[in-house]
């Protein structure tokens, strides 16, 4: 059996191979998610067990009789996490099934394990599993639940300063306001912003903060991030993949490391684990091409984005601005688009999927 250590490990390992190894496909992404996720189940299932009678829970009638979706992984390693104390009910940021436990609040389980559990929520919070807060905001203390998310699409040619990002960046430095397309990723990550959100939590707060972590971004988060295939949102969100951003200076950086978490499964890697997965970023002086890149883009502010396993380059791919802080588009904008509406690379709808808060 795998610890949350190693399946977030694979799952962002994953990530990395399919979007930038054409062998590595994003259905061999999932299909490694889905079997480490199988078999952290069981071992939650198994750790649970015996904790959980103390609180009145039957695990496996629950989980065989109730889940068997990949997201049902995931709860029951936390689930079984929270049971046995190795997580504090405060890491359980919104809960994905209420056969297991409320977020932020007390479950109520039916007689029948055929019903379905209620949750009763505790004050200023809301949710069908009480799994955040009854205001998602910027400067909200917890996370928004997962349940106030709308998965939405957009024309990829349409897209503006106007929207469907966030354009509340004006405190970032130049080289990271305005939209970024992550280059050649297929149909995984499309166009990202730095700009404030709704997401709370200390996600995406539209300022840089000094610190051993400045910023952190919740990838499946609200109007932040994008995908150009919807199906390639289920690996981020599963898991509730967010990236911790370490950068050399916060208010000029040119350089530093992204360390990947995981709200549903408790743990972030760090400075600790760099030997085993690295993500890191690096400024490319304006004007100037790596040569690494499938295109130069001399026009855009241009971040070099390099993985690492075990010391050793895994994939590549720029960071490239598409519109600036001013909300001009720049010429890298029509390649992204053009790579939009390609079949062989994208679905070639020309939509890309993102998250937003209703």
């Amino acid at each position: 059996t795998r610890s949350p250590f190693v399946m977030l490990s694979l799952a962002v390992t994953a990530l990395a191979f399919s979007s930038t190894h054409k062998e590595f496909t994003m259905d061999d992404a999932l299909k490694q998610a889905q079997d480490q996720l199988a078999e952290l189940k069981q071992e939650a299932l198994a750790k649970a067990e015996s904790a959980a009678v103390s609180k009145g829970i039957n695990v496996e009638d629950y989980a065989e009789a109730e889940l068997g979706s990949v997201a049902a992984g995931v709860v029951a390693g936390v689930a079984a996490g929270v049971a046995a104390g190795r997580f504090s009910d405060s890491t359980v940021t919104y809960a994905r099934d209420c056969f297991f436990m409320c977020g932020y609040g007390e479950i109520e389980f039916p007689s029948n394990i055929f019903d379905s559990s209620t949750c009763k929520c505790d004050v200023g919070f809301s949710g069908p599993c009480c799994d955040g807060p009854e205001v998602c905001s910027q400067d909200a203390a917890v996370m928004c639940g997962g349940s106030r998310y709308e998965t939405k699409s957009f024309r990829c040619e349409d897209v503006s300063i106007e929207g469907p990002f966030s354009n509340e960046w004006s405190n970032f430095p130049k080289t990271l306001q305005g939209i970024f397309w992550l280059t050649n990723q297929g149909r995984s990550s499309a166009l990202l912003s730095f700009g404030a959100s709704r997401d709370g939590g200390g996600l995406s707060t539209g300022t840089m903060v000094d610190g051993e972590v400045n910023y952190e971004i919740r990838v499946t988060g609200d109007r932040v991030w994008s995908f150009m295939a919807r199906t390639h949102m289920l690996l981020p969100s599963t898991i509730d993949l967010v990236y911790k951003f370490r950068l050399d200076n916060a208010t000029n950086p040119t350089r530093g490391t992204i360390d990947p978490s995981s709200a549903a499964l408790g743990i972030s890697l760090g400075p600790s684990t760099e030997a085993i997965l690295r993500f890191d970023v690096e400024l490319v002086p304006f004007g100037e091409c790596t040569g690494r890149g499938a295109e130069c883009y001399p026009d855009s502010v241009t971040w070099a984005r390099d993985s690492f396993v075990f010391g050793n380059s895994v994939g590549y791919y720029e960071l490239v601005q598409v519109i600036d802080g001013e909300g001009n588009k720049l010429p890298a904008f029509q390649a992204f688009v053009d790579y939009c509406n390609d079949a062989e690379q994208t679905d070639g709808d020309g939509m890309i999927w993102y998250n937003e808060i209703v």
